[in-house]
């Protein structure tokens, strides 16, 4: 899938809703240059995954729960070393 976007005058695109849909993109996402490309990755929001085991109900919640522990690990980790 591919389309062409306009960047405004203050660098904003907008993603068009049959990709953000495909992909799972919501309301968080994570950005990172890569040599000469720009990648837009999808961050499930863990309020919503921990809404949908409640909903859902449980799979492996010891799987999940390590899933979680995982991600925030990394997200503080990046943040970290941005600052530093």
């Amino acid at each position: 899938m591919e389309s062409i976007v306009r960047v405004d005058e203050r660098g904003r695109i907008t993603i068009p809703s049959d990709i953000r849909a495909r992909v799972g993109l919501k309301s968080l996402a994570r950005i990172r240059v890569e040599g000469d490309r720009i990648v837009i990755e999808p961050i499930k929001d863990p309020i919503e995954r921990i809404e949908s085991l409640v909903i859902d109900g449980p799979r492996d919640i010891e799987a999940e729960i390590s899933s979680l522990r995982k991600a925030a690990e990394e997200e503080l980790l990046k943040r970290f070393n941005e600052r530093w």
